[in-house]
């Protein structure tokens, strides 16, 4: 495919994404095809603001993902769910990947961003502390611990 705007990048992922049916059974792309649609779309979809398309695309992934490919497919479902206000529903998946993975690095940062934008400071600085001493040191990261930091006026 040609580099081109946005909006016909869009297009073409849209036109692929409607030969997935919403089972993703007779589908006429193969499994592996029809993810990578689905999650690329959902990217898309988040990247316009259009977390409730993002967030429907994630979930048709989750359908039909391997297990070794749930992870990143619920860390993005939930950012895209709890950006929307759906709270709970992202709570739920953020909870089933820390049962899961107890010490899944980027599932505790995405957790302490929605309990940021929540005001639960002392929550979020509690999972980004745990994410830092489990390597996840990017820039983000850091700046949200300061904001917790800076935010929850000391005990």
């Amino acid at each position: 495919m040609k580099a081109g705007t946005a909006e016909e990048k869009f297009g073409w992922m849209e036109a692929l994404a409607s030969q997935i049916p919403a089972e993703a059974t007779g589908s006429s792309l193969p499994q592996p095809a029809a993810l990578c649609a689905l999650h690329e779309l959902g990217e898309i979809a988040m990247s316009a603001g259009d977390l409730a398309a993002a967030a429907a695309r994630f979930a048709a992934a989750l359908e039909i993902a391997p297990p070794e490919c749930t992870e990143v497919l619920k860390l993005a479902n939930a950012a895209a769910l709890w950006q929307q206000g759906k709270v709970g529903f992202a709570v739920g998946l953020y909870r089933e990947l820390l049962n899961a993975d107890p010490l899944c690095a980027k599932a505790l940062v995405g957790r302490a961003k929605m309990n940021i934008r929540g005001g639960l400071w002392s929550i979020a600085l509690s999972d980004l502390s745990i994410a830092l001493a489990l390597g996840e040191e990017g820039a983000d990261v850091w700046a949200c611990s300061a904001r917790c930091a800076h935010a929850e006026p000391p005990s």
